[in-house]
Parts: C-alpha cells; sequence; structure tokens
C-alpha cells in the first residue's frame, strides 16, 4: 500500500493542466474565454506543478515512499551482496530501507513539471503572448514523462532478515545493482520461496515484511 499525498496531488495537477490547455487551445482558436478563468487555471496550474516539481527533487536525495512487499516476491540476499543493496538505498534503518537503482533519473518528472509551471506562468504574467509559450510547457511534460516511463529511476525495498541477509524488492531492482558493482563472484542470491544455493541462508525469516518505522529511518545525506 502506497503512503504518502503524491498520487491524489498529481490527479490534481493533471487536471489542472488539461483545463489549462484547452482554455489557451480555445483561446488560440477565437474563442472568448473570460480573464479570470485563464488567470485562475494558470495560478493553480503553477502552484500545483511546482509542488510536484519539488517533491520529485526532493525524493532522489530521500528516496521512494515506503511500501510494505510480499516475501513470495522477494529476494534474498547473502550478506555479501547485501553491502551493495545497504549503499545504494536512500532510506536505510535497522529493520529496512528503501531507495532508487537510478536516482538521477527524478530529474525526468522535475525538468517537466517544472517546464509546465514556466508556461503557465508565463501565460498569466502575459496574457497577450503566443499560446505556442504555454503550450510548450505542456509538450516538455509530456516529453519528460514519456522518458520517464522509457528509463524509469526504479525503486527498490529491502527488510532485513538474519544475520546479515536481507530480503530485496523487486529482483529486477537487484539485478541492476549487483550488474553496476560488476560481478566479482557468481551471483548467490536467490527467491526467496526457491531453493538455496552459495552460503547458508538464515534459519528464519520474518512471517509479514513491513516497512520501516518512521523513527527507524534515517535518509541519507
Amino acid at each position: 500500500m502506497r503512503r504518502g499525498w503524491g498520487p491524489n496531488l498529481t490527479e490534481v495537477a493533471t487536471v489542472a493542466l488539461s483545463m489549462f490547455g484547452a482554455l489557451v487551445i480555445a483561446r488560440a482558436a477565437g474563442v472568448d474565454v473570460p480573464e479570470r478563468a485563464m488567470l485562475g487555471c494558470a495560478g493553480a496550474t503553477v502552484a500545483i506543478a511546482l509542488a510536484i516539481a519539488g517533491q520529485a527533487a526532493v525524493s532522489a536525495w530521500r528516496g521512494p515512499r515506503i511500501e510494505s512487499f510480499s516475501r513470495d516476491h522477494a529476494v534474498l540476499c547473502d550478506p555479501r551482496d547485501a553491502r551493495c543493496v545497504r549503499d545504494a538505498a536512500q532510506i536505510r534503518g535497522t529493520m529496512g530501507g528503501a531507495g532508487y537503482v537510478h536516482r538521477r533519473r527524478r530529474a525526468l518528472p522535475a525538468a517537466g513539471w517544472s517546464a509546465a509551471a514556466a508556461g503557465a506562468a508565463a501565460q498569466m504574467l502575459d496574457p497577450g503572448l503566443p499560446p505556442a509559450v504555454a503550450l510548450a510547457g505542456i509538450a516538455s511534460l509530456l516529453v519528460a514523462a514519456g522518458l520517464s516511463r522509457r528509463f524509469p529511476p526504479m525503486p527498490f525495498y529491502y527488510l532485513e532478515a538474519m544475520d546479515g541477509w536481507v530480503l530485496v524488492h523487486p529482483q529486477s531492482a537487484w539485478t541492476q545493482l549487483l550488474a553496476r558493482r560488476g560481478p566479482p563472484d557468481a551471483p548467490r542470491a536467490v527467491p526467496s520461496g526457491g531453493s538455496w544455493q552459495g552460503d547458508e541462508p538464515p534459519e528464519s525469516l520474518p512471517d509479514a515484511p513491513e516497512p520501516p518505522k518512521s523513527n527507524d529511518v534515517r535518509a541519507r545525506r
């Protein structure tokens, strides 16, 4: 279950931006759009878009929102490979943590929403500007959204087990973390429900992995 208000804010921003874009196109087509409606949509778009851009930028440093995950969809990683998982995490705690495999890619949504905010602000400050200025900001956001889908930052989550082992989710994130580090040995992690290889796994695993508590997690600075 996701925690936080990010998705709801994004939906509100999408509605506001869609309304603003529709008004800009209508005015360009010769429709008499009330100035108050245009300024209201532009102002709402600027405020919410900047909030989302700031949230995206901060998340690259603080890490993703904490999520619980099922042990059936996780990978059990031995102590030697668990170190690279912890090192890549932006959030670390005694119970587990989270992070982005490609944290710099969080700049894409931040740049896209900033461009949309800039286009709306320009239209609000100078209503006589060509509609292409505001639409260029919206187009930049769409391009950034497409690039974000093509090159996702890939959030990952891990849960401390015993004896230095960790449960990592999703498996694709673990694979990329190990590939980026460069494999000094053959991979030693296996799906938590599969057969064991290499070092002996801990005798017991957490029955119900839960995200780290807020007072048990610290962001890496």
